[in-house]
């Protein structure tokens, strides 16, 4: 009984505070006040873009570093593996020059061919040597496949390979330097031998290129 009349007080008593308490229209900050708001807001979002702005920069930055670096050492483990080359690597391409250069002919004064030819490969073109010619070409197909074979003086030797995806691979041709690029379909296989260059480059598969390129000798 006690605590029934306790709990009607109690609610009569807080309706009358309710009661007493004026209605208060709601509040209208100041023009100044709520141009300094703003001020604060906006400035708390501009630091925070600027905070992502940075953080943007300084990922690029790290990606960009990374990236030279990797491509330093791949360019320094290049120039380093090859002797008788010498490599620019760029994104798309590489650019290879031979480094000899003194007491070799300034022309092709002796023919090299391919002496292991595949079957049912015919010669297609073919390069005739004259004087100061500082390369050869021959050309063989079989329908769609085919293989090139450029002889060059070493004075004249520079092309730029296509190594866009396509590392370039350190290789041996009869014990002689040489590279190999697989650019999918496409290889290509480079190497010295005495006082030439020769870049050996089809769409057969990498075993069958190898011994072509092995096959390569001296004529006349």
């Amino acid at each position: 009984m006690e605590t029934n009349l306790q709990i009607a007080i109690d609610e009569t008593l807080f309706e009358k505070i309710i009661d007493t308490v004026p209605d208060m229209p709601d509040h209208i900050f100041s023009k100044r006040f709520q141009k300094r708001m703003r001020k604060l807001i906006n400035g708390v979002e501009y630091v925070q873009k600027q905070r992502k702005s940075m953080r943007r920069i300084l990922y690029a930055v790290v990606i960009a570093i990374i990236m030279v670096l990797a491509m330093v050492f791949n360019v320094s483990a290049v120039r380093e593996l090859f002797k008788k080359f010498f490599m620019e690597l760029f994104k798309t391409h590489t650019s290879v020059k031979s480094v000899d250069y003194g007491g070799y002919p300034e022309s092709i004064e002796e023919i090299y061919e391919i002496t292991f030819m595949p079957d049912n490969y015919e010669l297609v073109f073919k390069t005739e040597a004259a004087e100061f010619t500082p390369w050869v070409t021959t050309e063989y197909r079989n329908d769609e496949s085919y293989f090139v074979l450029v002889q060059y003086a070493k004075n004249y030797y520079s092309v730029n390979v296509n190594s866009e995806n396509n590392p370039v691979r350190y290789i041996e041709i009869n014990g002689e330097e040489g590279y190999w690029v697989d650019m999918g379909n496409e290889k290509l296989i480079s190497w010295n031998k005495a006082d030439y260059v020769f870049t050996l480059e089809g769409n057969v598969g990498e075993d069958l290129l190898i011994l072509i390129a092995e096959s390569v000798r001296k004529v006349n």
